[in-house]
């Protein structure tokens, strides 16, 4: 052991139990990050799923299809499909356009979401 002293070793040994430490923390505070983050995204996917059986609720009371309605917001019916099983968020933009054209505000809209 030339030139090598105990002091050192205990030095590297250290720094060694400091980085899985800290690793462990780190992929620690990562579980806990993504699982609330997964955890709002289930409330978010809660609320999608709402606005989109409402807007389906409401699209049926009307007589309306998705291609009527498609047709007159001018939006995809691929996106008005993807919008009523909760898939996807929809701009306010959209939404106020599809309440428009069924004829109905956005108030009475978010009354029973």
């Amino acid at each position: 052991m030339r030139g090598y002293s105990i002091d050192k070793y205990r030095f590297t040994f250290d720094k060694c139990i400091n980085k899985l430490f800290n690793r462990q923390i780190c992929l620690l505070k990562y579980y806990y990050e993504t699982s609330f983050l997964h955890y709002m995204k289930g409330k978010e996917s809660e609320f999608n799923i709402k606005i989109g059986l409402r807007l389906k609720e409401i699209k049926s009371s009307r007589n309306r299809t998705q291609a009527q309605l498609s047709a007159d917001v001018n939006i995809e019916i691929s996106q008005i499909s993807r919008i009523e099983r909760g898939l996807i968020n929809t701009s306010v933009s959209n939404l106020y356009s599809i309440t428009k054209a069924l004829n109905i505000s956005l108030e009475e809209f978010f009354l029973k979401v």
